[in-house]
C-alpha cells in the first residue's frame, strides 16, 4: 500500500514541471505535505504491520498446547504405547513417559509428576503396583485407567470383569460430554473391564451400567481422596488388565480428550454435576434425601436452599450458614427435609447464587434460580399385591399365608381374615402387625390350622400394607380375588420341590400325579429348610426333589437326608452332594435302554426285564452309588445310574427310604417314555405304607 501511494506521487511531482514559476513555490510546499504525510502513514502502517505479525505469532503459540502429560507404566521406564502417545500429541498434548520407582519418594521424581498438568496411569498397572497413600498425595490431576490399582488405591469398593462398550451416561452435564450427543447411540470402547459401583470418598459415576451397578468413567474432586491431591479420574482402559493396548473408538477419544482437557483446566466457577435425584424423576420415595454434587469440594456460602411444591408453594427453606438438615460432604451437599414429602407431589429445588461456594477459593456456584432446573416428583402409585398364596386347590392345612407386592412395604394397620366360603363366616383373624415382611414378601401364620377339604378366601383391609412412600395397598374385599382350598385329608400327598422352590409344581407332572391319583403340593421354602419347613415336607407320603435342582440347590446334605418322609431326588448334582452317588456331578445323558441290575425291586412290578425299549426321552444319569451305605443300584446305562435304591436311615438317623430316578438335564421338565411312567409310578407306590400282610383290600 505504502509503495503504491509513493508511485502516484512521484508522477504528480514530475508533471508539475510543467508549470510556471509562479506556481513553484506552491507546489513545493505541497510536495512537502503530502511526504509529510506519507511519512506518517508509512509509520503507522510499519506499526500496524508489526502488531499483525506479533498477533500471528501469538496465535500460533496458542494454537500449539503448553500442557504436559506424564505418562506412567508399569515398567516406569519412560516408555508411552504408540497408539496413545499419537491420540495427544495430535491434540496438541507434550507426553513424557515417566522414568522412576513403584512407589516415588525421591524429591525429583515427585517433582517431576507434580510439575505435570495431568498424570496418567495407564491400564498395564497390576493391584499391587502402586502405593496409594504416594500417588493419591500428588497434588497434579491424575487419571487412572487401570480397574485393579483404584481398587488397591481405595478409591472404589472393587473392580469387576465385563464389557461395558456403551455405557450410560448419568452426568450429562460433565465436560466430557461437550460436542458429544448423550445417551450415546455410539459405542466409547473397543473392550474395557467396570468397577464396582460403591465408589468411595465421593466419587461420582459418570457413566456405567444399571444392570450391576458398575463404573466405567467416575471422577473425584480435588482433595476428595486425601486433601492435598489433585483432581482425580478413572477412564477403563483395555479389559484384559496389565494390557495399556488402545481401547477407544473415535468417539472415545473425542470423550478422552474431553476428560483430559477438563483436568488439565477445570472451570473457573463451581460446576454442579449431578443432583439426586435427578431433575424430573418420578415415583421417588417421600422419605428421600435430596443431594447436589460438584466438580470440586465445597462448603456453605451465604443464603438459603429452598423446596417448594410445583404451584410455588413454599415447603421449607434451609439457611445454609445454621440449618441442621445440610450436609456439606466434601463435593456433595445433602439436604434432609424435616418431614416427609406428599406421595404423588411434583417438587422443585432452588438455590441463592452465593449458597454453596467452592471450599478452595470461596468462588461461589451461580445457584438455581429457574423452577424447571431441578424438579421431581414424588411416588404416587400404591403397591400391586400380587402373586398371592395358596392360590386355587390344594393348600396344606397349615399353609401360610403370602403375599408378594411390586415393591417393598411396611406393615399398616388392621387385621387380615380368613372366611369360609360356603357361608362367609370368619374362621382366623391375622392382626398385620405380626406379619413377618421381607422387602416385597409377606408372611402371615395361622392362628391355628385349617380343615382339610375347605374352600376358602380371604380379605385385606385398605392400608393393611403401604410402600415407604405412604402409598397404601388397596387390600382384598370380595370372595373371589384370593381363595384357595385345602387337600382332602385322605389325599396321597406328594411334596413336589423344585429349584425355585416357589410352591409350584411342573403343568406336566401335576397332570401326570392327579391322573395317577396323587395330589401334588409345591414346596415353598428355603433351600435348606427350616425346622417348620421341614414339619411341612415330613407330612407329605413322599417327597420330589425334581431335576432342576443343581448344585446349588442341593441345600445342607444332613437336613434333606434327616427327613423322615421318603424322598426321591432326580437331580443327579443333589445326590452327589448328598453323598447317594461317589462322584463329583452328574454322569452321562444317554437316554438307551437300562440295563435291570435288580431285577426283584419294586419298581419292576408288571414290567418285563430285560427292558426293550428306553424309560426316557432325555435324562441326566448319575455316578456310581457310595458303598457301604446299604444301596441298590436298580437300573444303569453303562456305568451310570439311572435308578438306585437306598433303605431308611442309610444316611441319617430318623431319615427315611431313598430313591434316586434319573430327571432331566437340569430342568423340571417331563421326561418319562410310556414304559417309564409305569416304573416311576411303582416307586412312589412301593415307599408309601403298605397294609399289613393278609389284609384284605376289596373285594369284587
Amino acid at each position: 500500500m505504502h509503495r503504491q501511494i509513493q508511485t502516484t506521487v512521484n508522477k504528480t511531482a514530475v508533471g508539475s514541471t510543467t508549470h510556471n514559476q509562479t506556481n513553484t513555490n506552491r507546489v513545493q510546499k505541497e510536495r512537502v505535505m503530502i511526504i509529510r504525510s506519507l511519512v506518517g502513514k508509512q509509520i503507522i502502517n510499519t506499526m500496524i504491520i508489526a502488531f499483525v505479525a506479533l498477533a500471528i505469532v501469538v496465535s500460533a503459540a496458542s494454537s500449539a498446547r503448553a500442557e504436559n502429560i506424564v505418562w506412567v507404566t508399569d515398567t516406569r521406564d519412560g516408555v508411552v504405547q504408540a497408539d496413545w502417545r499419537t491420540i495427544l500429541t495430535n491434540a496438541g498434548y507434550t507426553v513424557t513417559g515417566f522414568i522412576g520407582a513403584l512407589n516415588p519418594t525421591d524429591p525429583g521424581e515427585l517433582a517431576t509428576l507434580n510439575a505435570a498438568d495431568l498424570v496418567i496411569y495407564d491400564n498395564s498397572h497390576g493391584s499391587t503396583e502402586g502405593n496409594g497413600a504416594t500417588w493419591n498425595a500428588l497434588t497434579a490431576p491424575l487419571l487412572s485407567m487401570s480397574n485393579y490399582i483404584i481398587d488397591n488405591w481405595a478409591w472404589t469398593a472393587n473392580n469387576v470383569n465385563g464389557s461395558y462398550l456403551r455405557p450410560k451416561v448419568y452426568v450429562t452435564s460433565d465436560p466430557m460430554w461437550t460436542g458429544v450427543t448423550v445417551p450415546l447411540t455410539n459405542n466409547l470402547f473397543t473392550s474395557n473391564r467396570g468397577v464396582s459401583g460403591a465408589l468411595k470418598s465421593g466419587g461420582i459415576r459418570i457413566a456405567g451400567d444399571d444392570a450391576d451397578g458398575r463404573a466405567v468413567i467416575a471422577r473425584w474432586a480435588a482433595g476428595a481422596l486425601v486433601a492435598s491431591g489433585g483432581a482425580r479420574m478413572h477412564f477403563c482402559g483395555h479389559a484384559s488388565g496389565g494390557n495399556n493396548a488402545m481401547n477407544l473408538t473415535a468417539l472415545g477419544q473425542t470423550v478422552w480428550l474431553n476428560a483430559i482437557d477438563s483436568l488439565i483446566n477445570p472451570a473457573t466457577a463451581p460446576l454442579l454435576l449431578v443432583t439426586e435425584p435427578v431433575d424430573n424423576d418420578v415415583n421417588l420415595s417421600t422419605s428421600i434425601d435430596l443431594s447436589a454434587s460438584f466438580d470440586r469440594l465445597m462448603q456453605a456460602g451465604t443464603g438459603s436452599i429452598s423446596l417448594y411444591k410445583s404451584d410455588a408453594t413454599p415447603v421449607e427453606s434451609f439457611v445454609v450458614e445454621t440449618s441442621g438438615q445440610l450436609t456439606f460432604n466434601l463435593a456433595t451437599v445433602t439436604i434432609d427435609p424435616t418431614n416427609n414429602l406428599e406421595v404423588g407431589t411434583e417438587y422443585y429445588v432452588l438455590i441463592d447464587a452465593t449458597a454453596i461456594e467452592s471450599a478452595a477459593d470461596g468462588s461461589p456456584f451461580v445457584g438455581i434460580s429457574d423452577p424447571t432446573a431441578w424438579s421431581f416428583t414424588t411416588d404416587g402409585t400404591p403397591p400391586d399385591g400380587a402373586p398371592l398364596w395358596p392360590a386355587d386347590a390344594n393348600a396344606l392345612p397349615n399353609t401360610d399365608l403370602e403375599i408378594t407386592f411390586d415393591e417393598n412395604v411396611v406393615a399398616g394397620s388392621g387385621n387380615i381374615t380368613i372366611h369360609l366360603t360356603s357361608d362367609d363366616s370368619v374362621v382366623d383373624t391375622i392382626a398385620v402387625s405380626t406379619a413377618a415382611i421381607s422387602g416385597s414378601e409377606v408372611i402371615l401364620t395361622l392362628n391355628e390350622a385349617l380343615a382339610y377339604g375347605t374352600a376358602y378366601y380371604v380379605n385385606a383391609p385398605s392400608g393393611a400394607f403401604r410402600d415407604p412412600s405412604g402409598n397404601d395397598w388397596v387390600g382384598i374385599s370380595d370372595s373371589t380375588t384370593w381363595n384357595f382350598s385345602t387337600v382332602d385329608e385322605d389325599a396321597t400327598l406328594i411334596m413336589w420341590v423344585i429349584a425355585a422352590h416357589d410352591g409350584s409344581v411342573p403343568s406336566d407332572w401335576n397332570t401326570f400325579l392327579a391322573t395317577a391319583g396323587y395330589v401334588a403340593v409345591g414346596f415353598r421354602g428355603g433351600i435348606t429348610p427350616t425346622v417348620a419347613e421341614r414339619d411341612t415336607l415330613n407330612s407329605a407320603d413322599v417327597i420330589i426333589f425334581d431335576g432342576s435342582n443343581g448344585s446349588s440347590q442341593s441345600g445342607t446334605a444332613s437336613v434333606w437326608n434327616g427327613l423322615t418322609a421318603p424322598l426321591i431326588s432326580m437331580g443327579a448334582y443333589s445326590t452327589d452332594n448328598w453323598g447317594w452317588m461317589t462322584g463329583s456331578g452328574a454322569a452321562g445323558g444317554s437316554t438307551g435302554t437300562p440295563t435291570v441290575d435288580d431285577a426283584g425291586d419294586a419298581a419292576w412290578s408288571g414290567v418285563t426285564v430285560p427292558l426293550t425299549e428306553p424309560l426316557f426321552t432325555s435324562v441326566r444319569l448319575a455316578t456310581p452309588i457310595q458303598t457301604g451305605k446299604g444301596g441298590t443300584t436298580v437300573a444303569s446305562v453303562g456305568t451310570d445310574v439311572a435308578i438306585a435304591r437306598w433303605p431308611a436311615e442309610s444316611f441319617a438317623a430318623g431319615g427315611g427310604e431313598r430313591i434316586f430316578f434319573a430327571g432331566a438335564s437340569g430342568s423340571s421338565s417331563y421326561n418319562l417314555t410310556s414304559l417309564g411312567r409305569t416304573v416311576f409310578l411303582n416307586a412312589i407306590d412301593s415307599l408309601l405304607p403298605q397294609p399289613p400282610a393278609g389284609t384284605v383290600i376289596s373285594i369284587q
